[in-house]
């Protein structure tokens, strides 16, 4: 008798493809590069949440 892992075919698959999904936006983001990225600190700023993530 095998154990099992409480995760259906199903929920595997839609692992994988939600995986391919986010892997396919990253290399999207890498390919444009750093032009028009936003700093933490930044983007604090324009959210309104305060000063700087990390004390220097």
């Amino acid at each position: 008798m095998s154990a099992s892992t409480g995760a259906s075919a199903a929920e595997g698959d839609s692992a994988g493809a939600e995986d391919e999904w986010l892997n396919g936006l990253a290399d999207e983001a890498e390919a444009e590069g750093l032009d028009g990225a936003v700093g933490l600190d930044e983007m604090a700023a324009l959210l309104g949440i305060g000063g700087p993530m990390i004390d220097p």
